[in-house]
């Protein structure tokens, strides 16, 4: 199951898209209102369904006869060294699974720490559609506890 993030998450990552130009300022702004109205917890599932639709959709919503080029499963063993995806030729989406423990994540190339760039927790599957998102992504684990992503890319 997915942790849900507060009402001021939601709004900090809508303000980031808004900044990297994934979004309108019209449509952040209303987005914004919409999550400043919510609970904690129901603007945190909303920030988890904006996530989705910005990065490819749904798992379920992945074509049926997508064609897997290659899948991965990839170690952090601490909070301070990221780890990088080995990503095939002509990838153009990635189905990342989070297993073992919490990750952190960035994916504008920078460095990720425990309280430095977007939380997943573990159980939770996600999709990025963007090559460039993906040739910047970076994870570390939350803790000292080993964590894991297992990544289909397609």
């Amino acid at each position: 199951m997915v942790k849900l993030c507060n009402v001021m998450d939601a709004i900090n990552q809508i303000k980031c898209l808004e900044a990297k130009g994934l979004i309108s300022s019209d449509v952040a702004d209303d987005l914004i209102k919409i999550i400043a109205a919510l609970p904690d917890s129901i603007a945190g599932l909303l920030q988890v369904m904006i996530a989705l639709q910005i990065t490819g959709g749904p798992v379920d919503s992945m074509p049926p006869n997508e064609p897997v080029l290659g899948v991965q499963s990839i170690f952090s063993t601490d909070t301070a060294t990221p780890v990088t995806l080995t990503i095939p030729a002509e990838t153009t989406k990635a189905l990342i699974s989070v297993h073992g423990n919490n990750i952190v994540f960035r994916t504008d190339g920078g460095t990720p720490a425990p309280n430095v760039g977007h939380f997943a927790a573990q159980g939770s599957n996600f999709m990025l559609t963007l090559p460039a998102l993906l040739a910047a992504f970076k994870f570390v684990s939350t803790s000292t506890v080993d964590a894991y992503i297992f990544v289909t890319y397609y």
